[in-house]
């Protein structure tokens, strides 16, 4: 029972984060939030969740997750059988028909999860219900439910054992279900409401609640601003509170400190790690699925408490992409960001090799922790032959980004078909960057091609098919490629005589103000990525099988060397017997009185001596050798589990996975916040 108990727990925590993302469009009643005392750390909030499962089965993806073996494909890799028996027997209990009734009725409307602040101090060494009982759910519930005969039904037990008990507190009642065990859930109604946790905290607080005694959480800054921004009609949303998380750690581990002798030598990394992260204070999401799964999160900040380095970064202005007028519309992923800040960047390197300098115990000014950080940039700047403030940063933009159009799978090691670009400052600065780079590289020699009126330098590898590292300037940009024909369909879309990424229809799917201005956007076309990953899959099972291969003659070779290693130590081990033989025969004469000739002994015991050493060398070796026929064997096994793996559990789900079409994600900096939107086009 009381296993049955933990796993009920764990499985409402499980259904809810797993179900979350495709949750649909909730109906408005009574605010949840309104029952709850402030102060969650974490809070997540679903609506209409059977039906929204329910449409979820429905999809392509669920059904292609379905069809994968997991279950059986863990078996043959080594899997305990019986606990994935048991694991199998719990899931089909779960969503047995009779479980899903008791699911829906619970948790079918509108559920809440949050997680309150956990002291550290009196969890250590304490039982499972300290942690539990900071955890809280409501759900919103019809009058019929009865939270004690749903236990028992689903634990499999007589009500009896689940007989609920009830105590009055501020004018309600809190009724206490205790399982045989000692284990005790408490819940009380509230309206349309049920609030329950282990044991009675959470019903006690949700009534101080709503009777006045206690803030509600709708009165919280963070769920005020998560509200405000989530997305219209949202089937989940949910925030972190990085201020009530930090400032709870801080006291907590400001009070275990004090009672250590040196309480600094706790306190100051851990402070010096939260000014790191002061002025952040929650992370907001929100999850819609219409035709297209929009997930929306919202980093909420406080410039004036950031780090000013970190200020810098989040105070870059979102502006244009120009990049999209020479991606091609045949790739496979797109990712640009218009703010990287590469001084900033710079500065916040020096600052760490500072940090990281050793400084002398006789030093009290660091000028020695300097000087070791400015050896490291020289090294650098000596290997590069260029200056970095003075030759590089000047001649780079804050702009940056790349696409990549294939992952050839057809040759001997799978290349990606790639292209990077960076927005350049100087181009002049640019060029003798490259120029210094390629000097330090004899071994290449660098060759012009003039294409669409635009050279391009390439570096020849004839030795490798489709590896001809090549780099041009386009308009305000430098392009490098992979190879030339990469960056002859740049400029093909440039001069429109091949289509451009934005007229795609993947892209236009998930196309939500990808093209306005932004800060970063993301575009990969999921369905596609899957079946190179698919393929991939073969090139790494064609390499697996060459590798055993290989394995499997030597490991022939060397059993066939200890079949040859054991017939040595016989023959070895004979001419042993027949020494010993020749020197025993001698020593029994003398013994008897015999007269034999005793200068053959002292040879005798020399070659005695060096055939026991001939024998022990020789089973030396054939110990070796077994070792590494064993380890042939081990090898072996790895490899065809590895396979299975790859067979049996990720080529169905890459399967799965192809009715995700596509994704895309856009990042825009707001004057207190960071909304960063998503989109995933599924079937």
């Amino acid at each position: 029972m009381k296993r049955k108990i933990i796993i009920l727990v764990a499985l409402i925590g499980i259904a809810l984060v797993g179900m979350g993302i495709f949750f649909l469009i909730g109906k408005k009643g009574v605010e949840i939030a309104s029952v709850l005392p402030s102060g969650p750390v974490a809070y997540l909030q679903f609506k209409d969740v059977s039906k929204n499962m329910e449409k979820f089965q429905e999809t392509q993806l669920w059904k292609g997750l379905q069809q994968v073996p997991w279950s059986s494909t863990l078996i043959k890799v080594g899997g305990d059988p019986k606990a994935l028996a048991d694991y199998q027997n719990f899931q089909n209990q779960l969503f047995s028909p009779d479980n899903k009734k008791i699911f829906d009725k619970l948790f079918g409307k509108e559920v809440v999860l949050a997680i309150y602040p956990i002291n550290v101090e009196e969890a250590i060494g304490s039982d499972i219900s300290k942690i539990l009982s900071h955890i809280v759910i409501v759900t919103r519930v019809g009058a019929q439910v009865q939270m004690a005969e749903a236990l028992s039904r689903f634990a499999g037990q007589s009500q009896e054992k689940f007989a609920p008990k009830s105590e009055d507190y501020q004018g309600h009642t809190i009724w206490t279900v205790t399982s045989p065990e000692g284990f005790q859930i408490g819940y009380v109604r509230i309206k349309d409401l049920l609030i329950i946790s282990w044991g009675t905290d959470a019903a006690r607080q949700a009534i101080d609640v709503v009777v006045g005694k206690k803030l509600s959480l709708v009165k919280e800054k963070a769920y005020a601003a998560n509200v405000q921004g989530a997305l219209t009609k949202s089937g989940m949303t949910g925030y972190a509170n990085f201020e009530v998380l930090a400032n709870e750690l801080e006291m907590q581990i400001t009070r275990l400190a004090t009672k250590e002798n040196n309480p600094q030598e706790i306190l100051k990394p851990f402070q010096d790690s939260l000014k790191r992260v002061k002025g952040f204070q929650s992370l907001g999401y929100s999850v819609r699925f219409d035709k297209v799964a929009q997930i929306k999160v919202d980093l909420y900040i406080d410039k004036n408490l950031l780090d000013p380095n970190l200020k810098l970064a989040y105070e870059c202005p979102a502006q244009k992409n120009a990049t999209f007028e020479f991606v091609p519309d045949n790739i496979l992923a797109y990712q640009w960001s218009g703010c990287y800040d590469l001084d900033l960047y710079w500065k916040q390197i020096k600052e760490d090799l500072e940090r990281q300098a050793i400084q002398p115990a006789s030093s009290a000014d660091g000028s020695q922790e300097s000087a070791s950080a400015q050896q490291v940039i020289e090294q650098i700047e000596n290997n590069l032959g260029l200056k970095i403030e003075t030759d590089i940063l000047p001649a780079l933009g804050d702009e940056l980004g790349g696409y990549l159009v294939d992952i050839q799978t057809d040759q001997m090691i799978p290349l990606p078909q790639f292209v990077f670009f960076i927005k350049i400052k100087d181009q002049a600065k640019a060029q003798h960057v490259l120029d210094a780079l390629i000097a330090r590289q004899p071994l290449f020699q660098l060759s012009t091609e003039n294409y669409r009126n635009q050279s391009i330098q390439y570096i020849n590898m004839p030795l490798i098919p489709n590896f001809s590292p090549s780099y041009t300037f386009l308009k305000d940009y430098l392009l490098v490629g992979i190879n030339l024909q990469v960056l002859h369909d740049a400029l093909d879309t440039l001069a429109k005589e091949k289509g451009a990424l934005v007229s795609a229809q993947s892209f236009r799917d998930v196309n939500f103000g990808l093209t306005e201005e932004n800060n970063s956007l993301l575009f990969i076309e999921v369905a596609k990525m899957a079946l190179k990953a698919d393929r991939l899959i073969d090139w790494v099972n064609q390499w697996m099988s060459a590798q055993v291969a290989k394995q499997s003659a030597v490991q022939s070779g060397s059993q066939q060397r200890v079949q040859d290693v054991r017939k040595d130590i016989a023959t070895a081990e004979n001419h042993l017997g027949e020494l010993r033989t020749q020197l025993r025969t001698i020593k029994d004469a003398l013994k008897s009185g015999s007269e034999v000739d005793t200068s053959q002994v002292l040879p005798l015991s020399k070659q005695i001596a060096e055939a026991e050493k001939d024998v022990e060398r020789l089973k030396q070796t054939e110990k070796d050798l077994l070792e590494m026929v064993a380890s042939y064997d081990k090898e072996a096994g790895v490899v065809e589990r590895r396979q299975i793996l790859l067979n049996e559990l990720a080529r169905p789900f890459l399967k799965a996975l192809t009715a995700v079409k596509s994704f895309s994600s856009k990042v825009v900096i707001q004057p207190d916040h960071v909304e960063i939107l998503n989109y995933l086009k599924v079937e």
